[in-house]
């Protein structure tokens, strides 16, 4: 009797490509999340939904920061979107191209999936009505 030993060459898991596309929905969503909370923070000094700016009539003379606990994660999120948005669609296209999820048509979607949310995100970070908002909480 003879045994013969069967080995197949299992694929990578990819876990990294999953957590590349898994950061780029989270952190759209979060933006989303944060853009929300910085307008309706926004809304308590005037008393009507609006585009907050800098030094506008009505929060030139007011201190934005006190008593918003969130104050700091929403500065940060909405102040730095441009550069970890321009960053992670450099890692996505890298991805892409070097051919990362081949084979795999779930990571192949999710990525460019990812890749789509964080275009979407980017572009309107950078519109004025985002970067109104973002120099408005820097200030």
């Amino acid at each position: 009797m003879t045994a013969t030993a069967s080995l197949s060459a299992r694929k990578p898991a990819r876990t990294e490509g999953w957590l590349l596309a898994g950061f780029q929905f989270a952190y759209a969503a979060w933006y989303a999340v944060c853009f929300a909370s910085a307008v309706a923070h926004a809304k308590e000094f005037s008393g009507f939904w609006y585009i907050p700016s800098v030094d506008d009539q009505f929060t030139a003379t007011e201190d934005v920061y006190a008593g918003w606990a969130w104050a700091e994660p929403v500065m940060w999120t909405v102040g730095m979107a441009p550069m970890v948005l321009g960053f992670s669609l450099v890692a996505s296209v890298l991805t892409l191209i070097v051919g990362y999820a081949k084979g795999r048509r779930n990571l192949f979607a999710a990525l460019i999936g990812g890749l789509v949310v964080t275009i979407m995100t980017l572009a309107f970070s950078l519109t004025p009505a985002g970067l109104s908002v973002a120099g408005w909480l820097i200030d």
